[in-house]
C-alpha cells in the first residue's frame, strides 16, 4: 500500500495537481500509521531534494496540508535526521528559489509551532532548525498555520489549457482513457473496499467458532 502512497505523492508534486479529494486521501494514509508515514516523509523528502522548483512548491503545499492534519506517527517521522537534514540543505542552498525557501519557512515555522507544544525530545530537531534558519524578529516557538493562508484553498475551478488546445473529457472517456488522478482515486477506494471485505470475513470467522 505504501508504493501506492508515493506514487500518489509524486503524482500530486510532478503535475502541479490540487485535486483535493487525492490529497485529502493522501493525508489520511499518511497518518495512519508507521510503515504510510515513513514512506510519505520519504517522498516529500526527494520532491524537496531533487525536484525542480515548481514541484518542489506543490511538495511542500502537500507537507502543510498533511501537517494541518498530522497524527503523531507523522510527526515522528518528519523529526526524523534524515528529513531534517534534506529540509536544512534546501533552505541554505544558494540554487534554492526563493519563493521555494519561503514556502518551505512558513510550513517549518508550523512545524515547529506544532512540535513545541509536544514537548517530546525526539522532535527537538524542527524546533531547533526552525530557531536558527528564523528571521530574528520572530519567535523561537515558531508560527501557526494562518487558516485563510491559500495553500489551503479547495480549488473552485481546475487550470486548464485552452478549449482548442486539449481533447475533450467525452471523446477521452469514448476512447477508454481514464484521467491519472481518477485512476489513482480508484486505486485507493479498491484497496479501501478490500480492507473493508477482509475484516468482515475475519469476523464473520471468529463470529462463527
Amino acid at each position: 500500500m505504501s508504493r501506492e502512497l508515493i506514487s500518489a505523492v509524486g503524482y500530486l508534486t510532478a503535475t502541479l495537481s490540487e485535486d483535493w479529494t487525492l490529497e485529502l486521501e493522501v493525508c489520511e494514509r499518511a497518518s495512519a500509521n508507521e510503515a504510510n508515514a515513513k514512506e510519505a516523509v520519504k517522498a516529500l523528502r526527494r520532491e524537496f531534494k531533487y525536484a525542480e522548483p515548481k514541484s518542489q512548491l506543490s511538495a511542500a503545499r502537500l507537507w502543510a496540508i498533511i501537517l494541518r492534519n498530522a497524527s503523531d506517527i507523522f510527526l515522528t517521522q518528519i523529526s526524523s535526521r534524515k528529513f531534517i537534514d534534506v529540509l536544512e540543505d534546501v533552505l541554505t542552498s544558494s540554487g534554492t528559489s526563493p519563493v521555494v525557501r519561503e514556502r518551505l519557512m512558513k510550513v517549518l515555522a508550523a512545524a515547529a509551532f506544532i512540535t513545541s507544544s509536544h514537548r517530546d525530545r525526539d522532535r527537538d530537531g524542527l524546533r531547533a532548525l526552525w530557531t536558527r534558519l528564523k528571521p530574528a524578529d520572530k519567535p523561537d516557538v515558531g508560527i501557526p498555520f494562518d487558516t485563510e493562508d491559500a495553500m489551503f484553498s479547495s480549488p473552485i475551478v481546475p487550470t486548464r489549457p485552452p478549449i482548442g488546445e486539449r481533447p475533450s473529457r467525452k471523446s477521452d472517456r469514448q476512447r477508454g482513457v481514464i484521467p491519472p488522478h481518477e485512476n489513482m482515486k480508484r486505486l485507493f477506494r479498491l484497496q479501501r473496499e478490500m480492507r473493508l471485505s477482509l475484516a468482515r470475513c475475519l469476523h464473520s470467522r471468529s463470529q462463527s467458532r
